[in-house]
């Protein structure tokens, strides 16, 4: 199953609050998802933590996968999931001179972001999710799969990130507060609880991005307006959806395509 964890500044340092034992702690977390190994790593302003179950390649598949250049960092991956077309995607890489030294999907997945950048997630074929941080531009990307399989939060703190598989992940770091959202509470009441969205609408005011206007049919009967969008219970953490919407943040445009779910900051 594996889990993934890690934090990104992009001023030059970490996010706020982030203790030297913070990553360590965000990994443990997650060890009911990877039980077999987990490791940290940390280099400037970001950091990736890795908890596996091994599948493939079970000696050489430690995580975080880190790729350098001239001893210098370039790109630094945490993945979890599986690739169907790992092999036909490793042959299509080593034409282009990448070499490798594992059979894992995961270093595919390393080399294919190196390659292709943020277009390498539309080559992936299966279930996965991915964090890739390049020290250079200082540029993270978090990917989840198509159907949204496997799970994939975050978190901004300032000018920060902090995400992990899981809500309890983010939420370890000292700097994410688990706070109650209301408009989440109320969702979470009317999809598993069955109780209607006008009684739950009455004290909370829904916005219009929220809930239509309440409307009247051919009968002149008030019919019940529907949430159309989904709101989360604990704000803080929120899951990337599992729609084909690339975000392209920090002041560039947005564009879609038939890739996987991707955040780009």
């Amino acid at each position: 199953m594996c889990g993934l964890v890690g934090y990104a500044g992009f001023a030059g340092h970490v996010p706020q609050d982030t203790e030297n034992t913070s990553l360590k702690e965000m990994t443990e977390t997650l060890a009911c998802r990877g039980p077999d190994a987990s490791a940290v790593w940390a280099e400037g302003a970001a950091g990736l933590g890795h908890t596996r179950l091994a599948i493939v390649d079970l000696v050489g598949g430690r995580q975080p996968m880190v790729l350098a250049r001239d001893g210098r960092t370039v790109l630094a991956v945490a993945f979890t999931g599986e690739i169907y077309n790992h092999a036909r995607l490793r042959s299509e890489l080593t034409a282009l001179g990448h070499r490798f030294t594992t059979r894992r999907d995961s270093e595919v997945v390393l080399h294919a972001i190196d390659a292709w950048g943020e277009a390498a997630s539309a080559r992936l074929e299966g279930r996965f999710a991915y964090a890739a941080w390049e020290p250079g531009p200082r540029r993270l990307t978090l990917v989840r799969d198509r159907f949204g399989i496997k799970p994939l939060y975050y978190a901004r703190i300032g000018d920060a990130v902090v995400f992990g598989s899981e809500p309890k992940a983010v939420l370890t770091h000292p700097a994410v507060p688990a706070r109650l959202d209301v408009e989440g509470l109320r969702e979470l009441l009317r999809r598993f609880c069955g109780i209607r969205p006008a009684l739950l609408r009455r004290p909370y005011p829904a916005r219009p991005s929220v809930a239509k206007q309440p409307a009247t049919d051919a009968r002149g009967r008030r019919e019940t307006a529907q949430p159309v969008t989904v709101k989360r219970a604990v704000a803080g953490p929120c899951a990337l959806g599992s729609h084909p919407t690339v975000l392209l943040a920090r002041g560039r445009a947005s564009t879609r395509s038939r890739a996987a779910r991707t955040v780009i900051f």
